[in-house]
């Protein structure tokens, strides 16, 4: 049975439904182009028999029926690459005012990399391998909040769900043993923690800056002050992060990547001085430009011992990094490949480099990767 949920009613009854399922598979379609935040089209849910429900998002006032289905947990919520999925679920529910901690989540992503398969697979590549079955990905590019919906679209989203409880049980078929299944059940009790689909936070944008190191070499303010760059470029990318979400706007329609190294570079003190930096469009509102000011005089106050900056190595020190992260990279690959599992699971060699040159706490270090490791 495929069923479009328009109403509330339906969407109460369906929701009760699902309370008494064991097994719940989930998937979203959204757009996600001139906006801040995905604007949600639709919401396909499917159960262990086969029946399928698309709730139509933009027909229903409100998610808030769905949020006891995400925190239940008596019964399994499948999806594929979970985190981008539950985030923008929990979001919706929670414009009603109601809030819910997710519960006994599975992802079939991450599960493929314990039954000896890439964590980073496409559900069309595992459905395909595992399962033969081959979808079609013609609708991926569809506009999922224009109405009607056609039946192509209909089709395609239905897809996405209704095999994901027959391939969790495939790859927890292949999982090569207890111990892996135990520690897949640990992993996936990540997706339990609320605080993993916080937003994001402003005050760490300036680090995620394309290019923000380029001024350093072609800007002689930036290069003779390196600290109170950053200082500035970090208050400056909080501002835009922070209005952007206010408005609903995508960061680079407040201001761009370059726009922000210029300003951070310069350091204007006026809202003219600020307008005629190169690049910064003209008909940029005198409003917005009197608050990149605004922000740019909080980064040039903060004190010296508080500024940002990336850390910087020497070469001796650099190399020694580079051979301490190989050495253990090379222990988690012999490790994985003793126990059939992918170590992009374990832990990526970007996560390491910053984790040793950073000081950070190190997950080899505790839980399954501690046990995954131990004597090897």
């Amino acid at each position: 049975m495929l069923r479009l949920v328009t109403t509330q009613e339906e969407l109460s009854s369906v929701c009760d439904r699902l309370l008494r399922e064991p097994v719940v598979a989930l998937d979203t379609e959204f757009l996600w182009e001139r906006t801040y935040y995905p604007i949600l089209g639709l919401v396909q849910v499917a159960v262990a028999d086969g029946d399928c429900f698309l709730l139509d998002t933009v027909r229903l006032d409100s998610l808030r029926p769905l949020g006891p289905v995400l925190a239940n947990p008596g019964s399994v919520k499948i999806l594929h690459d979970a985190r981008e999925d539950l985030a923008i679920l929990l979001r919706e529910v929670a414009k009603s005012g109601s809030f819910f901690k997710p519960a006994n989540i599975f992802d079939t992503r991450l599960a493929a990399g314990f039954a000896g398969l890439s964590a980073s697979a496409s559900l069309k590549a595992l459905l395909a391998k595992l399962l033969d079955v081959h979808l079609a990905k013609t609708e991926t590019r569809s506009n999922w909040i224009r109405r009607p919906l056609r039946d192509e679209q209909i089709r395609y989203a239905a897809d996405d769900v209704i095999y994901l409880p027959r391939l969790r049980t495939e790859l927890l078929s292949r999982c090569p043993g207890a111990r892996a299944r135990r520690w897949l059940d640990e992993e996936m009790r990540k997706y339990d923690d609320p605080s993993l689909y916080a937003g994001r936070d402003p005050r760490e944008m300036w680090s995620h800056v394309c290019g923000l190191t380029r001024p350093l070499a072609e800007n002689a303010r930036a290069k003779a002050a390196p600290h109170r760059y950053f200082a500035v470029l970090r208050e400056l990318a909080a501002w835009r992060e922070t209005l952007a979400q206010a408005k609903d706007w995508p960061p680079r329609h407040v201001l761009t990547d370059p726009m922000l190294l210029a300003l951070a570079s310069e350091q204007p003190r006026s809202v003219q001085a600020f307008r005629g930096v190169n690049g910064i469009p003209e008909r940029l509102p005198a409003a917005v430009a009197a608050q990149g000011v605004a922000a740019i005089q909080q980064g040039l106050a903060v004190p010296e011992a508080d500024c940002p900056g990336l850390p910087s190595l020497s070469e001796p020190e650099r190399e020694q990094l580079h051979k301490r992260v190989a050495s253990e990279i090379a222990r988690v690959n012999a490790a994985c490949g003793i126990e059939g599992i992918d170590p992009a699971v374990v832990i990526s060699k970007a996560r390491l480099e910053r984790i040793f040159r950073d000081g950070l706490p190190n997950p080899l270090e505790a839980g399954w990767r501690r046990e995954l490791l131990a004597h090897r």
